[in-house]
């Protein structure tokens, strides 16, 4: 399956927290979800590890199995430890590996449980991990204890890991990951590979995969009016208007540091390109999708105005994320990337089935 090229709002990011959970205990046990075609009672492996005071990083290990279509069900490979481990970090920061690279990117299962056409389980172990803690099913006991930085998230990485492979690891492992996952991957490498050097983690760690990587905001953006005008999406005179928005916008702030600015810059941008490519999808240019509709538009203000209330309001407790950006100026283009991340059929999905299910 393809990675989905991706376009997460990351330049300045704030944590919006959705609680799931009035308590912050540690959970570990399972309990069973009969009838999947993918036994994740006893093919699959989660707990979590707190990898610094008030900080709880949650993961979740899929052993590698095929499915066989004659009974409708995965079987696990013979000596799955033999089989390469692939380490998946979901972009944002904020998106959660466990909810959006397992069942709508790579696991064996989509978003409505049933078999993926093609999951990566049935040629590596997948280990999806909520990172940083604040995402997904990892939380934090207070504020203080979110990762400020992406060495924080990288060295909390390691933590986990040491943990789920412990002294040792017979499987080759493989770092992949999406979008500002790109960022946290690079250096998590550096720091793994400092730490096996020391001693300190024996892991066989062959490979790092960066997928649409938001490691260089200003050089993908500056990449779209090309590749737009490229797709015939925009004429000529629609190229040169982004591209001098991009020049006296986004350039000119993220050069004078305005690091705010810059980002509500890419989201103006973004919002423009919806506007004159007759609102394209920014994950795959072939489609479109419907057009804006200015009295919803008005009306999203008041919503939201009532979320940022909301999650204001839920801090230091246990959560599933929706996802994080610096707010945009345009409401309408932060509920439609918003959107992106914090699906509803999804967030159900994690809430009343798999939070069940590994009593989270």
């Amino acid at each position: 399956m393809r990675l989905l090229n991706t376009l997460t709002l990351a330049a300045v990011a704030i944590v919006i927290l959705l609680t799931i959970n009035e308590t912050a205990s540690t959970p570990t046990a399972q309990q069973s979800m009969m009838g999947l075609p993918y036994d994740f009672d006893h093919l699959s492996a989660s707990g979590y590890v707190t990898v610094r005071p008030g900080a709880h990083i949650f993961y979740w290990m899929l052993t590698a199995a095929r499915y066989n279509p004659n009974i409708d069900m995965y079987e696990r490979v013979p000596h799955p430890e033999r089989l390469p481990t692939i380490l998946w970090l979901q972009g944002g920061p904020g998106g959660s590996a466990t909810g959006f690279g397992n069942f709508e990117l790579i696991g064996p299962l989509d978003d409505d449980l049933a078999v993926r056409n093609s999951s990566w389980v049935e040629h590596a172990n997948l280990l999806f991990i909520d990172s940083p803690v604040g995402t997904g099913f990892s939380y934090v006991d207070s504020e203080a204890a979110l990762a400020t930085t992406n060495e924080q998230i990288a060295t909390d990485l390691v933590a986990t890991l040491r943990h789920v492979f412990g002294e040792t690891s017979t499987s080759s492992l493989y770092v992949f990951s999406e979008s500002y996952g790109g960022k946290m991957a690079v250096s998590l490498a550096t720091q793994l590979a400092r730490a096996v050097k020391m001693g300190q983690l024996r892991v066989k760690l062959k490979g790092l995969a960066l997928g649409d990587p938001w490691i260089s905001p200003l050089d993908s953006v500056a990449s779209w009016p090309p590749y737009l005008k490229a797709m015939s999406l925009l004429d000529e005179h629609q190229y040169e208007e982004l591209q001098a928005q991009i020049k006296g916008g986004m350039e000119r702030m993220l050069a004078e540091q305005q690091w705010e600015n810059a980002t509500r810059e890419w989201s103006h941008l973004e919002r423009l390109i919806r506007l004159r490519t007759f609102n394209v999808n920014f994950y795959n240019v072939l489609k479109h999708e419907d057009p804006f509709d200015l009295e919803m538009e008005l009306g999203l203000r008041d919503e939201l105005k009532f979320r940022k209330g909301q999650f204001s309001k839920r801090k230091g407790k246990k959560n599933f994320i929706a996802e994080q950006s610096a707010l945009s100026a345009d409401p309408r283009l932060f509920l439609y990337k918003l959107g992106d991340f914090y699906d509803e059929k999804l967030k159900e999905l994690m809430v009343n089935t798999v939070a069940k299910m590994l009593k989270t």
